[in-house]
């Protein structure tokens, strides 16, 4: 429960001595409690009231000339084009049957079903739920969807940035690959003219060579143990991203589950409120039989006693 909902029954239990007389102080109670019963009943049904609102509004819009809408709805109707726009979001967004039947829906006003827009539809429900939104203020409830929000932006960021990582570490391990692939074809080649100087006796140049080989050969090292550096942190990156999405693809399995879940409990709804209609019917039409049966038997009784009377006044004429 919360705070405000907390000194509200404070107020009542505290005691009401300094608004009326002890002799009223019962009934003052009484009409508090009822007073708030009141307002929470107007609290719940306004949502339906919105629901059917937005189908109303929707369906208007139709026919509405085009770039008349703002106009038609200050010049008809007792609100404004901005809380048109949320009814018609009321009716877009959620579902009749759950707004009458939902245990989380059915028992939540309309402002918190408003601020519920802004999570996506296939987890609003659960989300309703576990936060328990119906005991929420407003202002809990838009501050509990932000902190959810901002969470998802940072599972989001997390992905792009370690996505954003892995492609600047794999440009950079293609780069190597392709500096040593250039370094080995440019130690052949030096290889190459070193054993030509030296079957030419060009000692000078020969050692120059071999010098610049030296230093080829230690940058090779170090590109070497730079790639595999490379190869070893886009491993453990890849790693790290494959977790991170395997747990996002979890969430959204069990997600999609609990929406077949949900979808199948409403087919059994369904399936069950068909069959009792079914019942229904059957038992109307056993009991209109009874009545039309009930119905002949006067009318059987009748016609054997007309019969009956024929019968006896043939009796009677014979008899004369």
């Amino acid at each position: 429960m919360t705070q405000e909902k907390n000194a509200q029954v404070a107020k009542i239990a505290v005691g009401n001595e300094k608004f009326v007389e002890l002799k009223d102080s019962m009934r003052e109670q009484e009409l508090v409690m009822q007073i708030q019963m009141q307002c929470e009943v107007a609290r719940r049904t306004l949502l339906k009231v919105a629901y059917n609102l937005g189908k109303m509004l929707t369906e208007s819009k139709q026919f509405i000339k085009h770039g008349e809408w703002d106009a038609w709805v200050k010049e008809r109707l007792p609100f404004g084009s901005r809380a048109a726009q949320q009814y018609m979001k009321v009716f877009k967004e959620y579902d009749e049957n759950e707004i009458n039947h939902s245990d989380v829906f059915s028992a939540m006003g309309y402002t918190q079903a408003v601020a519920l827009l802004a999570v996506p539809a296939e987890e609003r429900e659960d989300f309703a739920r576990e936060v328990n939104a119906k005991d929420m203020t407003i202002k809990e409830l838009q501050d509990t969807i932000k902190n959810m929000q901002s969470q998802q932006m940072f599972k989001d960021k997390e992905l792009e940035n370690l996505k954003a990582e892995n492609e600047k570490l794999q440009k950079r391990s293609n780069g190597v690959i392709e500096e040593l692939e250039n370094m080995a074809k440019h130690i052949d080649t030096l290889e190459a003219m070193k054993t030509q100087a030296e079957e030419n006796k060009e000692e000078e140049f020969a050692k120059r060579l071999d010098e610049r080989l030296a230093n080829d050969r230690q940058m090779m090292k170090k590109l070497e143990s730079e790639k595999k550096e490379l190869g070893e942190k886009l491993t453990a990156l890849q790693k790290e991203q494959d977790e991170k999405i395997a747990k996002v693809r979890e969430e959204e399995k069990a997600k999609h589950e609990k929406e077949l879940a949900k979808k199948g409990k409403e087919v059994e709804t369904a399936t069950r409120n068909f069959n009792k209609k079914i019942e229904e019917l059957k038992e109307k039409n056993s009991m209109q039989t009874a009545r039309a049966k009930e119905a002949e038997e006067p009318a059987n009784l009748d016609k054997a006693m007309v019969k009956a009377e024929v019968f006896l006044t043939g009796i009677k004429q014979d008899e004369v």
